[in-house]
């Protein structure tokens, strides 16, 4: 895990995901998973802004595991993403 900014609010998180991915990847093709914890209307909406992104071939959803729900708490949501 890495710490890519720290916010105020779910938008400005949602900002600061795309930028950091943005930024990342580039002209890399990337596969991406979005997992949320009680959160699946914002998941929702970051898995169909990635799903937008010329190189984003393909958005994974999941569920966020209890292990790391029971640190973060309901509401969380992850992204996690892989050049191919």
């Amino acid at each position: 895990m890495k710490v890519v900014g720290e916010i105020g609010d779910q938008g400005a998180a949602l900002d600061v995901m795309f930028g950091y991915l943005d930024d990342w990847a580039r002209q890399e093709d990337v596969r991406v998973g979005v997992g949320d914890a009680d959160n699946a209307g914002m998941a929702e909406l970051l898995a169909a802004e990635l799903d937008e992104r010329s190189y984003v071939v393909e958005v994974a959803r999941y569920n966020v595991e209890p292990s790391v729900a029971v640190h973060t708490g309901p509401g969380t949501m992850r992204t996690v993403w892989m050049v191919i």
